[in-house]
């Protein structure tokens, strides 16, 4: 969320409208949770349906040593 609060630009930075500016950002906040809502809907029951690879087996202690010297 976009904090109401006024801020002070860094110096030697102007803002023309910042009251516009403020507008447009809340409206691109509003838009981009709109779409990871969206994305969250359909994609995550997606991908729980696919298949994962099965875990690996616990290897013995000092398996995969076989080569050092």
């Amino acid at each position: 969320m976009i904090s109401r609060e006024p801020v002070t630009p860094p110096a030697g930075v102007a803002i023309a409208h910042p009251e516009r500016l403020h507008a447009e950002l809340g409206f691109v906040s509003e838009e981009l949770d709109a779409h990871l809502d969206f994305e969250e809907a359909t994609t995550v029951p997606l991908l729980a349906r696919v298949p994962r690879p099965p875990a690996p087996s616990a290897r013995p202690a000092g398996a995969g040593r076989e080569h050092e010297e």
